[in-house]
């Protein structure tokens, strides 16, 4: 698969003295020097055209790009005396260092190339808060397609700006490479766009005068960026999206992104046809009537699983209440025998305390007086009693009613996972021949594929594979690492053994709220897993 690498490979010398200049020479002290700012302390007020800032902000850097153009020409001239070989090594170390700086220290000279891609990757991925999780050739492709539209952006301003003088000469350059451009492409860009006249001054008129990009992009895609001095866009470019220092790099980082997958001349990223997942246009409808009814199965049986776990703690929190009141309650049927016991005992004295005849007053008033403890204590058992009689008949009825729901539950469960089952063995067993057979050089857990079918439908499978499929096709594929787990091991006294299990995670953005991670070692691939 390609990487930043393989575009860097087809530019000329020139082009990645080019490369190094900027790195070397567009700094935040070079636009204060060049422009005599005042206020150091208000770097992060730099403009930036996606968080607002316009132009005329008041604490813009309102830096002259020619003048740091100058610089960079001149750090060009400089470079003219190495070779290639030694081009390329300085530009790798540049981008090493800088990784470094905005990652901390996450790469060295012996670092593949991949890893180093990645990284550059995912440090210029931050100037537009792309989603670091797509894959590293997605990834690049759309830093690439944001750059562009700044590019272009900062193109118009800056042709908008012209005075009558850089305009006529702006005209001129636009001519000499409308002569050049072939018949095709000029009756292309003529469908696009209307031009009263068709020459370097009509484009020129037309683009100066347009609100938006659209006629521009038009003409670049006919005739080129060479007509424009894109030395000082590309400068211009990387302060208009400065907020801090760190910024300055990652600006420069993505720009290098842009220039890489141009110069490799085709995508970074691969057809989605090849992909195991992959279904063909006329079997979508199909494809999709059949994921639709298996989410809804998996979905019922993950709502009755619920069910059921919420049932089943209410049966043994509801049981465990009841046998809490059934304990309470013998404690109050041996206090209600005994009450009534002593109550029937006193009352059945009554006739001989009734005509107090052969009773002494004391006696008579203890008689009475033993009789009312002893109702209000029966009474107050007897209601107890009664009380807790209720309270259970009251929680056996729920119990019943719930044991009955969990059962309806358990029964329907038991079908959903039926037919569920089915079609998990099917795709998974389909979806096993299929990555064994693809990424031959993978070694999978077969129980990934059923976690795979159930966690993930067609279409987010298909951005799984994409990311297996980088990483199988790299010589480097612990570069697409994003952290390490070191599995716990019960006895274990050997510190190398325990390296050799360290385990690598890859996550992949899978849809816009939902990643998938990649557990593996080497050529095992041991789990792919929602987030």
């Amino acid at each position: 698969m390609p990487d930043i690498f393989g575009g860097l490979t087809k530019l000329s010398d020139n082009d990645i003295r080019l490369q190094i200049a900027l790195f070397q020479s567009v700094t935040v002290g070079n636009a204060i020097k060049e422009t005599s700012f005042k206020a150091v302390g208000k770097l992060v007020e730099f403009a930036n055209m996606f968080t607002g800032k316009t132009d005329e902000s008041a604490n813009k850097i309102n830096y002259q790009a020619k003048g740091v153009e100058d610089i960079v020409l001149s750090q060009i001239k400089s470079l003219k005396i190495l070779t290639r070989i030694e081009l390329d090594e300085m530009l790798r170390n540049i981008l090493i260092e800088k990784c470094n700086i905005l990652n901390m220290n996450v790469a060295n000279e012996e670092s593949s190339d991949k890893l180093i891609s990645i990284l550059v990757t995912r440090e210029a991925a931050k100037v537009y808060s792309l989603n670091p999780y797509l894959s590293p050739a997605s990834l690049a492709e759309k830093i690439s397609d944001n750059y562009y539209i700044q590019f272009l952006n900062r193109l118009h301003k800056d042709l908008v700006k012209e005075s009558p003088e850089q305009a006529k000469i702006t005209d001129n350059n636009l001519q000499q490479y409308l002569n050049k451009a072939p018949i095709e492409l000029i009756r292309s860009m003529s469908k696009k766009i209307i031009l009263k006249e068709l020459s370097g001054r009509g484009i020129g008129k037309l683009i100066r005068t347009e609100t938006g990009i659209k006629n521009i992009a038009a003409v670049v895609e006919c005739i080129g960026l060479d007509a424009f001095d894109v030395l000082k866009t590309a400068i211009s470019s990387v302060y208009d999206t400065v907020l801090d220092i760190n910024r300055v790099s990652r600006a420069i980082l993505a720009q290098l992104v842009w220039v890489s997958v141009k110069a490799y001349g085709s995508k970074f990223t691969l057809n989605s046809d090849i992909l195991p997942s992959y279904i063909p246009a006329n079997m979508m409808v199909e494809q999709n009537e059949e994921e639709i009814k298996f989410l809804m199965l998996i979905a019922n049986r993950k709502d009755l699983t619920n069910k059921i776990t919420i049932d089943n703690a209410e049966i043994v929190k509801l049981t465990s209440k009841l046998m809490n009141i059934e304990e309470k309650m013998l404690e109050v049927n041996k206090e209600y025998s005994e009450t009534k016991e002593k109550f029937d005992e006193l009352e059945s004295k009554k006739n001989e305390y009734a005509d107090n005849m052969d009773k002494s007053k004391e006696e008579v008033k203890k008689y009475y007086s033993d009789v009312v403890s002893a109702k209000r204590n029966f009474d107050y058992a007897d209601l107890s009693y009664k009380k807790l009689s209720t309270q259970i008949s009251e929680l056996n009825a729920k119990l019943v009613q719930i044991k009955s729901e969990f059962e309806q539950y358990r029964s329907e469960l038991s079908i959903a996972d039926e037919k569920a089952n089915i079609i998990i063995l099917q795709n998974s067993t389909k979806l096993g021949l299929l990555w064994h057979a693809y990424f031959y050089r993978f070694r999978f857990d077969d129980r990934i594929f059923e976690q795979v079918v159930i966690d993930f439908t067609n279409a987010e499978r298909l951005k799984i594979e994409e990311y297996l499929k980088e990483m199988h096709d790299s010589d480097d594929s612990d570069a697409y690492s994003i952290k390490t787990i070191v599995p716990e091991v019960e006895n274990e006294t050997n510190e190398e053994s325990k390296m050799d299990e360290v385990l690598k995670c890859a996550i992949c953005m899978v849809s816009e709220l939902k990643n998938a991670e990649i557990v593996y070692n080497n050529i095992d691939i041991l789990a792919v897993r929602a987030l």
